[in-house]
């Protein structure tokens, strides 16, 4: 068992990053971030994420927050003997454009030059294994070129 203290967030359709640390350190002495969703008395976990306590990383997550649903977030830690004060960081970014592949930005003339972020973006790949080497965890958005039968140079 353990203890801690809670917080709601109503999600608004945008990806939200929630960092949690605890200002002691040492081995064992691990932030949980914990997520739910649902009324108290019903609690559905969405997932718990445990930061590490002896080299002071905090609980990181980002998701995507659906718009009008209620989540509740338990920050305590790993052990009922863990207690500390702590920092508790909430940023919401919206979703990118082209973040996915059927929302992709056509290129439709050369040269070209785009400046961009991929801050918001959400898994690409989630659930499918081994997609041309890139990482399930990955986060891009996505551009579309018609080929004319001529080298391309991307960077």
């Amino acid at each position: 068992s353990s203890r801690g203290v809670w917080y709601t967030l109503e999600g608004k359709g945008k990806i939200v990053r929630l960092e949690y640390a605890m200002t002691i350190r040492g081995n064992g002495l691990n932030p949980e971030l914990s997520i739910f969703k649902g009324p108290c008395s019903f609690l559905q976990c969405v997932e718990n994420i445990e930061g590490n306590g002896y080299y002071g990383s905090p609980a990181i997550k980002e998701f995507h927050a659906e718009e009008g649903t209620l989540y509740r977030f338990l920050l305590s830690g790993k052990t009922f003997a863990t207690a500390s004060a702590y920092q508790f960081k909430v940023t919401e970014y919206d979703l990118p454009n082209n973040d996915k592949c059927q929302d992709s930005t056509a290129i439709s003339s050369l040269p070209i030059s785009y400046t961009g972020t991929t801050v918001g973006a959400t898994s690409d790949f989630g659930g499918i294994n081994d997609v041309c080497g890139i990482s399930l965890e990955s986060r891009g958005v996505w551009y579309t070129l018609v080929g004319k039968g001529k080298i391309v140079r991307l960077e």
